[in-house]
């Protein structure tokens, strides 16, 4: 393989076009000149992609399974990069991503590769670094956000997880296994493919800084508040990865399962996003999915990938690795920032924008499907948990402490504030 790899995006989307959109629109950002997109989703038209930087080199696989695994291995059979990357529809990369998702597969004994996801306000993190055991258990492994990557091999007892919406893989290696095994249409699809790269000898590596927001955007399995509306896929998961690896104590593990789901539906109920006779319904379905007759194992055959030509994603009007321009004011002045954005926009700049209000309200981050960057909330609110409920000052010295918490993800050259006059 060669300093620079070719790699495949894979983007498997289903029902939401926008989140799509917005995906497709931040990809231009990507420093990482080496890369191709390929999108397997139900859509019949994707006519609304036009006009977007690159969309005409993204290449299109029609499926109308709602099956994740399958959708990927349809994705893999398309691709012809020599790593294979995978982005959620409902999940925007900052723009080192696939640099850094790249890189430790210099190391020949490294099949996967893995990164920190945010939460849908683009601040808190939503995952860091987990190990699984054998039942598919998942437990903390102790990195933090600046920690540099660490690569992890299989000690019979953990193995380390990556999640499908910040990850990627070799390709000789996804192929060698058969891909991923379409058996699990949702729920434990990764932590099969962790496990099964594991017991073949291979590596995993860890990326801290290799960032994705993840917005859990509503899907067949899920609304917008992440509230499930079955959990049938998720019982029928477990039941078929623990008779797949061969698990001990298999009624423990149900058990465990059993309980943080209850758990975890009771936590949404005291929020006020369910009834009890909501959590009733949900673990009932838990149930149906943990009584189906767990299918036989499918006995991996090498995937073979078409004869596809790489296709690179070289969006027009857009520099690699652009600078980054922070534009600042109130949102007040929103109409008048937005002007000034995308004009930096067309002058091959990257773009993010501060725009606060004279209030303590938290912050949030989000990448709007126009072409930059946005972090709201008030001048005196916190952006961080842990932090302070009331900060006192200015708002250049908040726009510096908050480019200051970006730091390692956007390299900022320059701060444009806008005022009324």
């Amino acid at each position: 393989m060669t300093d620079t790899p070719t790699v495949s995006l894979v983007i498997v989307s289903r029902n939401r076009p926008a989140g799509l959109k917005r995906l497709i629109s931040a990809l231009r950002f990507q420093s990482y000149g080496r890369f191709e997109v390929i999108v397997v989703s139900n859509y019949g038209d994707t006519s609304f992609l036009n006009g977007l930087p690159g969309a005409g080199a993204i290449r299109h696989v029609f499926m109308d399974v709602p099956n994740i695994s399958q959708a990927r291995n349809l994705g893999i059979a398309h691709s012809a990069g020599d790593i294979i990357a995978f982005c959620d529809d409902d999940a925007v990369p900052e723009p080192h991503w696939l640099d850094r998702l790249v890189a430790p597969f210099a190391d020949e004994n490294v099949a996967s590769t893995g990164g920190f996801v945010r939460g849908r306000n683009g601040i808190d993190y939503q995952w860091k670094a987990i190990k699984c055991d054998r039942a598919g258990e998942d437990y903390p492994l102790e990195m933090n956000a600046g920690d540099t990557a660490q690569t992890f091999v299989f000690d019979g007892t953990y193995f380390a997880k990556v999640q499908g919406t910040n990850c990627a893989f070799r390709a000789s290696c996804l192929c060698e296994i058969g891909g991923f095994d379409e058996n699990y249409r949702f729920f434990l699809d990764e932590t099969d493919m962790a496990l099964t790269l594991a017991l073949a000898g291979w590596a995993t590596t860890i990326v801290p800084q290799a960032e994705v927001q993840h917005g859990f955007e509503e899907s067949a399995e899920r609304t917008k508040n992440r509230v499930p509306k079955t959990l049938k896929n998720i019982g029928a998961s477990k039941v078929y990865f623990m008779a797949k690896f061969g698990a001990g104590e298999p009624e423990n593990a149900l058990e465990k399962l059993r309980h943080s789901q209850h758990c975890r539906l009771v936590r949404m109920m005291r929020d006020g996003f369910l009834e009890p006779r909501d959590v009733r319904r949900l673990l009932a379905t838990l149930e149906d999915g943990i009584n189906i007759t767990p299918k036989r194992a499918v006995i991996a055959t090498p995937l073979d990938r078409e004869a596809a030509v790489f296709s690179p994603f070289h969006p027009s009007g857009c520099r690699q690795n652009p600078e980054f321009v922070a534009v600042v004011g109130n949102v007040a002045l929103a109409r008048k920032i937005h002007v000034v954005a995308m004009g930096l926009l067309s002058r091959g700049k990257a773009v993010t924008v501060f725009r606060f209000t004279y209030t303590s309200l938290f912050h949030k981050r989000f990448f709007d499907v126009r072409g930059y960057w946005v972090q709201t909330g008030g001048l005196f609110g916190r952006s961080k948990r842990g932090q302070f409920l009331f900060w006192f000052g200015g708002m250049r010295k908040r726009v510096n402490m908050e480019i200051g918490n970006l730091s390692g993800q956007r390299e900022f050259v320059d701060i444009r504030t806008v005022r009324v006059f």
